[in-house]
């Protein structure tokens, strides 16, 4: 199962991103009882001229 969340905001000329990627696995590779939680963030600045 896999949640995704994604935010933009701009403040004048300066953007802001953000995104959250989360993943539930359940029985990882073939292995019974074995459950992984996969989170990553990531934040982006970018500049328009």
């Amino acid at each position: 199962m896999n949640l995704i969340a994604y935010a933009y905001r701009r403040f004048g000329n300066v953007g802001v991103q953000a995104k959250l990627n989360t993943a539930w696995m359940r029985n990882y590779q073939w292995q019974l009882d074995n459950n992984k939680l996969n989170m990553q963030f990531q934040v982006t600045l970018e500049y328009h001229f």
